[in-house]
């Protein structure tokens, strides 16, 4: 997720960003809905005190029996209603401003050509491409051929787009993950099993939500706390941020 304060602090840097891949987005206005929101919110902060020392102050002279009381209490009652139209307010600005903010997109490093994948750029190639004197095979065709993918049963009881490994294709894909792991151990890197279920921040955390919610596998999204499939391995070891009704100070 993309810092609302260096957004502020080097705004046409961001704005160039966004060009680059095409997309637009008013940061101004943005921006705008961001000081709005804190501001309210300071302002709500404000008069929950003076309610707050309100209430004591009420409490204090009812165990008086002083003659102010419903003077006190109308006092009350006038700043309860604020709080009530000033959370409104607030929460209508803070949902402006988070729906343009939690769909921006990640920046681009500088040298990256502006445009689509159409404008894409070779950096290098590693040898030459093999010239055949047959038509090749694609993978999926050698797949099935050698029986190592058997992709018809797959999707009858999964759907498109699954598998199931059969024979060696399932003895390949194990070792081939074993070799993974190993490498990585040697490397230093630390071996995690993560739970299949997470909670909606730690997608939230992540950037992928609310931008992909609806490409996800929710359990149940009436209910809390809205558990979803893990997609993939980052979604659950990047730390989750705080919910979105938390705004970041400037």
């Amino acid at each position: 997720m993309l810092d609302i304060k260096d957004i502020k602090r080097r705004k046409d840097y961001y704005k160039q960003c966004f060009a680059k891949r095409e997309y637009d987005v008013d940061l101004d206005e943005m921006i705008n809905l961001h000081n709005k929101a804190l501001a309210l919110k300071l302002e709500q902060e404000e008069l929950l005190a003076i309610k707050n020392k309100g209430a004591k102050e009420y409490e204090q002279a009812k165990r008086n029996n002083a003659n102010n009381l419903q003077e006190l209490q109308n006092a009350m009652r006038i700043n309860t209603q604020k709080v009530a139209e000033l959370t409104a307010e607030y929460n209508k600005v803070l949902e402006e401003f988070n729906n343009i903010y939690l769909a921006l997109p990640n920046i681009v490093v500088d040298d990256a050509p502006a445009g689509g994948k159409e404008h894409n750029e070779v950096l290098r190639e590693f040898k030459a491409k093999p010239n055949f004197n047959f038509k090749p095979k694609t993978h999926i065709e050698l797949c099935k051929d050698l029986k190592l993918i058997d992709y018809d049963r797959a999707i009858k009881i999964a759907g498109e787009g699954n598998w199931i490994y059969t024979g060696m294709g399932a003895r390949l894909e194990w070792a081939i993950l074993n070799f993974c792991i190993n490498e990585h151990l040697n490397d230093g890197f630390e071996f995690k099993l993560l739970p299949h279920m997470l909670k909606y921040d730690c997608g939230f955390g992540a950037g992928q939500f609310p931008k992909f919610d609806k490409e996800d596998f929710f359990i149940d999204k009436e209910c809390l706390p809205n558990n979803f499939l893990l997609q993939t391995a980052e979604t659950a070891l990047v730390r989750s941020e705080e919910h979105t009704s938390e705004l970041q100070s400037p």
